[in-house]
């Protein structure tokens, strides 16, 4: 009877320890986001290249002067891609000062700024 007890705690015991093994074998990690993914949901997405490839830039409020070195840095002039993952119609312009531009809608995606467009906006505001 002894030996029955003992046996069955020692077989108890290596099912235990095998279900420990089981229970802290590490998740794999989750992939980083690129391209389009990047671009978080409530934000306005700038990408320096097609596509939502490149450098991203997000934004909440806008930028009325992409040189001026506040907000996202290196944007001035060298976006191709957009993405308005917000409610919000959002602006974008060559000039400073809001002349000569365009809207995008909510949900808007825009994959690649047409000839001289590309790399060549200086503004960005919500409306």
């Amino acid at each position: 009877m002894m030996k029955s007890i003992t046996k069955r705690l020692a077989a108890g015991a290596a099912a235990l320890g095998a279900a420990c093994v089981i229970a802290v074998v590490p998740a794999t990690a989750a992939q980083a986001a690129t391209g389009w993914d990047r671009c978080q949901p409530g934000y306005f997405c700038g990408f320096t290249g097609t596509n939502g490839t490149g450098t991203i830039a997000q934004y909440q409020v806008g930028d009325p002067d992409l040189s001026d070195g506040y907000g996202p840095v290196g944007m001035d002039n060298n976006i191709e891609s957009f993405w308005n993952r917000t409610g919000s119609v959002w602006g974008v312009y060559r000039n400073i000062g809001g002349q000569q531009g365009w809207g995008l809608g909510p949900g808007a995606k825009l994959g690649t700024l047409d000839g001289s467009w590309a790399n060549n906006i200086s503004v960005i505001t919500r409306n």
